[in-house]
């Protein structure tokens, strides 16, 4: 029960629409299965953290269903019942938030009442809404929505003596079609340079130079965001980026938590593209404040946080040896994670921290406990595990955990293909390092040192030419 679809949803609700969604379940006009709610009612009594101890089928199917006897079928249908409510609820709370889609489908049912007075009253009062509200707000197919039904009143005829109304929203609609195509261009680039596949500028060009004669600070925040987005991602300058890291750091600006992230993103991938030998440290503590910032907020705005998110922070304080603060972050935040690998997480990254400080026999026994449920992480404790044993000389078992981890790529249909050759290189590399160095040959140690440096990039690939580098100097 607890990989069930429903819970996903359940879990990225925060407290107010957890309890909001309590009496959309209790109203008959959206549910009538009294098994929904006894169903909510159990969810509420283990939120927050709806524990994954407390979610076995068997538990749920007890307090939903009494004491009769476990139907798997019934069980599977209260769920997909559940998900098509939760669906149904994230619905009515996007009408339900936005004033002017709410007034937009009023005013769309009414129209379709063929009466005089009917019909002037939609265009009064559509025109009235276009004038008292703020359209930077709105998404651009509530305001096109708003201009065609405006559009059908005046039977269909789009005059020349264009009113106010028309004039406010094609103003509007320029500004809102500069930001579309910046965010499209700027995101779409983004896209399509990771599957080398060229991509057409032109027009994004002649729309900043546009921009460029206009003063930015009479346009809208998002225009400045697409903007330094799109200049970002094809100069690839420091001065862009810091004007778009104000913008993002700026709590007054009150983005979504979808344009935060976003731009966050953007920032990062910058970081990690831009990043060389001469500025890694200072990119480093870069990435490092945006981070904490994200994080902070994501915080202040859900009660759950990604593993990804989880794991890179722990990973960059490791980096920039902030092992105390990377040690208080996992404490405090662990249990944000999602139950259902909460322990293969918190036990990946204090296996990486006990590494980082040379503690290999702690590092052994968290990635030890990481077992076969989640193939992402079984995949890291292996590996680890074999940097781990070499490091405190027990070559045995790197061979044991090497020939482990080939299996494991080889068996499991889960890893995606790329991880497999990366993970079946780094554990064919390794064999035959401990293969030349049981021979204590030299010159086969150099030979192979230089054909891991001039081969494709594979897992843990660094590492591996330090080793061998380190065994070279020492050999006579």
């Amino acid at each position: 029960m607890n990989k069930a679809k429903f819970l996903i949803i359940i879990r990225s609700l925060n407290k107010k629409d957890f309890k909001e969604f309590g009496k959309f379940v209790l109203s008959p006009v959206y549910n009538t299965n009294p098994a929904i709610i006894k169903l909510y009612n159990y969810l509420k009594t283990i939120s927050p953290g709806l524990k994954e101890d407390k979610l076995s089928k068997e538990l749920v199917y007890r307090e939903v269903f009494g004491k009769e006897k476990l139907n798997e079928r019934k069980l599977r249908n209260l769920s997909s019942e559940m998900l098509t409510l939760l669906n149904e609820f994230l619905v009515y709370t996007n009408v339900r938030d936005n004033t002017l889609l709410k007034n937009k489908l009023y005013l769309e049912q009414l129209s379709k009442i063929e009466n005089d007075y009917i019909t002037e009253k939609v265009k009064k009062d559509t025109k009235q809404i276009l004038n008292s509200a703020d359209l930077s707000k709105y998404p651009i197919e509530d305001i096109l929505s708003f201009l065609d039904l405006l559009i059908n009143i005046e039977s269909g005829k789009y005059d020349k003596n264009v009113t106010k109304e028309f004039e406010k929203i094609l103003e509007h609609i320029n500004i809102v079609i500069l930001n579309l195509s910046l965010r499209y261009f700027s995101t779409g680039k983004l896209i399509t340079s990771a599957f080398k596949h060229k991509f057409n500028t032109d027009f994004l060009l002649h729309v900043c130079s546009y921009i460029e004669k206009l003063d930015l600070k009479t346009l809208p925040i998002m225009t400045h965001v697409y903007y330094y987005l799109f200049k970002l991602r094809t100069e690839k300058s420091e001065e862009y980026y810091f004007k778009l890291k104000d913008i993002f750091l700026n709590k007054k600006n009150g983005f979504s938590r979808s344009d935060e992230s976003s731009i966050c993103q953007f920032l990062l991938n910058f970081l990690t593209e831009e990043r060389t030998i001469e500025n890694f440290e200072r990119y480093c503590n870069e990435e490092y404040e945006l981070r904490k910032q994200y994080i902070n907020s994501l915080i202040d705005k859900s009660k759950y946080m990604q593993d990804s998110i989880f794991m890179n922070f722990v990973l960059l304080c490791i980096r920039l040896k902030k092992f105390s603060e990377a040690e208080e972050f996992i404490e405090k935040n662990s249990s944000r994670l999602n139950p259902g690998i909460m322990s293969y997480v918190i036990n990946i990254s204090r296996g990486k921290l006990y590494s980082a400080k040379g503690m290999f026999k702690e590092a052994i026994s968290a990635y030890s406990r990481v077992k076969y449920n989640h193939w992402y992480y079984r995949l890291q404790a292996l590996s680890n595990l074999a940097m781990c044993f070499y490091e405190i000389n027990d070559f045995n078992s790197v061979l044991t955990v090497t020939e482990q981890l080939t299996a494991f790529c080889n068996k499991n249909k889960q890893v995606y293909p790329f991880m497999k050759k990366n993970q079946k290189t780094f554990a064919k590399r390794l064999v035959q390092f401990l293969d030349i160095k049981n021979e204590s040959d030299k010159e086969k140690l150099v030979i192979l040192l230089e054909d891991i440096n001039t081969s494709p990039r594979f897992s843990y690939k660094e590492w591996l030419c330090a080793k061998i580098s380190a065994e070279i100097k020492k050999a006579p």
